[in-house]
């Protein structure tokens, strides 16, 4: 006969709210510097609310410290009681032009003017229903395309897809360690400058730019 665990199990809460003074006072709750966000290069909160109603972020901590009424019970985890965890999904899009040079985000320029450095290639948070494809194409349509030609095209290399797991801390959000689930793979895209570039992106604080270069 087998024998049952007496251990008990430990819960994550995870962040329902849906308002900013909801989340900037789970996250305190939990630790969290709210001070930080929205100064220099790190992000608001209420960006990080914006990734959270869409479903780019799930946002949940190990039931420990704290409780509240924005707080729903969900799937065990490994990180120590109270901490809290941040988890997306991205998509890596490493794409080369006709001389095998790769395409890397150099800096962000944000709303309020203030640069923050990135040295990545085009990087897309994933959407719950998306799948990797669909958020690379998307990914690509929404950081190159004020300065792609009309339907150009975009050439996926299946043959280079791989995925990994990364936990690390958030540089958009101090103090929020980040599990990345990343989805890396090759492209050509029709109609990119073969020198460094600017490109534009309409956001809901404002305007993002991004810086271009090349590197071998």
């Amino acid at each position: 006969m087998s024998q049952q665990s007496s251990e008990p199990q430990q819960q994550n809460t995870q962040f329902q709210g849906t308002t900013v003074p909801e989340l900037e006072a789970w996250l305190q709750q939990h630790g969290v510097n709210t001070s930080l966000y929205g100064v220099g290069a790190s992000k608001p909160l209420e960006l990080l609310l914006e990734e959270v109603a869409v479903g780019e972020t799930i946002l949940s901590a190990l039931a420990g410290t704290a409780s509240s009424s924005f707080l729903s019970s969900s799937s065990s985890s490994s990180s120590s009681p109270g901490s809290p965890q941040r988890t997306v999904s991205v998509v890596n899009v490493r794409i080369r032009n006709s001389t095998g040079q790769t395409l890397y985000e150099a800096t962000q320029i944000l709303p309020t003017g203030i640069g923050r450095p990135r040295n990545l290639p085009l990087s897309e948070k994933m959407l719950p229903s998306e799948s990797w494809r669909e958020a690379a194409t998307r990914g690509i349509d929404e950081e190159l395309g004020s300065i792609l030609p009309p339907k150009a095209e975009v050439v996926l290399d299946e043959s280079t897809y791989m995925k990994t797991e990364e936990m690390k801390e958030s540089q958009s959000y101090p103090g929020l360690q980040t599990n990345y689930v990343c989805h890396r793979v090759d492209a050509r895209v029709q109609g990119l400058p073969e020198n460094n570039f600017t490109t534009s992106e309409a956001r809901a604080d404002g305007i993002l730019k991004h810086v271009w270069e090349w590197k071998d």
